[in-house]
């Protein structure tokens, strides 16, 4: 890879008519100049298409009923011609004018890392507990981690979040991108894959973005039964770097200690109710075969993907 590899930013995009232009906007305003900007649209309209020919960005339609969250991002990652490939989801906006870039050189500087995943700060208006997971997923100092640190960081060693993100063309050739199918945590099985290959992943804190997921409490137990689902499909990944359990106990800790220094008692009740409910979500979740697909179908925050009548198990 060159001294100033080529960029390309995927985006996929639904219903994102209330984002797209502030988003797009803020990428055509970086300090490092994308090669070229893919939409990833399902349920194209007028107005996506629009804003992506305004934006200069290029434009492909996946209808609904084919979207997957592995699968769509994988055929962007191989129509894409950037040594370097960024992903964002609609609802970002990077933090300051130099956020991609500061995020790309944290990868070109270390040849052994193969992915690179930036800070999401929340916006004002996010519930309490929504603060507090991305104060526990996204701290204020950067780190790399290898296969090697899995006694310190645990499950979260493999941790990525494609709402900003990254990655060395070459090492997600070399792991076949992220799969052709995925309920979700597509970033988090490609991240376990890197290190399973030797790669590195870097977390890059000072490359920032406002992100937060404003769930309701079904939201937020359709979430986490998703995510149970995924490990379930990925137990090896559990095996290799360790159970949810240790880091569900660190999170509460982490957020009853964050309430109580700033004197927020009214926030606890609900933290507590949200971590009961995504940690029940998610021990569904795990015992997903047990249950009528219909039933996991009704807890899913993906419905269709269960309707497919081909299921990846994915490596277990």
């Amino acid at each position: 890879m060159s001294s100033r590899p080529s960029v390309s930013v995927i985006i996929p995009v639904y219903h994102g008519e209330a984002y797209l232009p502030r988003l797009l906007t803020s990428i055509r305003g970086q300090s490092l100049a994308c090669d070229e900007i893919w939409l990833v649209v399902t349920d194209s309209n007028p107005e996506i298409e629009a804003l992506a020919r305004s934006a200069g960005a290029r434009h492909r339609g996946v209808d609904r009923s084919c979207f997957d969250h592995a699968g769509t991002r994988s055929e962007a990652a191989a129509k894409a011609a950037g040594e370097v490939l960024v992903f964002l989801t609609q609802d970002v906006l990077p933090a300051h004018d130099t956020t991609i870039e500061t995020l790309v050189d944290a990868l070109v500087a270390d040849a052994g890392v193969g992915a690179a995943y930036g800070r999401q700060i929340p916006d004002e208006e996010a519930l309490p507990a929504a603060k507090v997971k991305r104060l526990f997923n996204y701290p204020d100092e950067s780190h790399t981690k290898s296969s090697d640190d899995r006694a310190t960081f645990g499950l979260r060693t493999p941790f990525i979040s494609n709402a900003f993100a990254a990655y060395r063309r070459s090492a997600l050739e070399e792991i076949g991108f992220f799969g052709r199918r995925e309920l979700i945590c597509e970033d988090f099985c490609a991240g376990a894959a890197l290190l399973s290959r030797g790669w590195s992943i870097r977390y890059e804190a000072a490359a920032v973005v406002h992100h937060t997921h404003h769930f309701s409490i079904v939201q937020e137990f359709q979430r986490y039964f998703d995510i149970g689902v995924a490990h379930r499909h990925h137990r090896w990944i559990l095996e290799e770097f360790g159970s949810s359990d240790r880091e569900g106990m660190r999170y509460l800790g982490l957020g009853i200690g964050h309430f109580r220094r700033h004197r927020q008692w009214f926030g606890i009740p609900e933290f507590l109710l949200r971590g009961l409910t995504g940690r029940t979500a998610y021990l569904l979740g795990r015992n997903h075969r047990r249950m009528p697909r219909s039933w996991c179908r009704s807890m899913s925050s993906f419905p269709d993907w269960w309707d497919r009548d081909e299921v990846d198990r994915g490596r277990e």
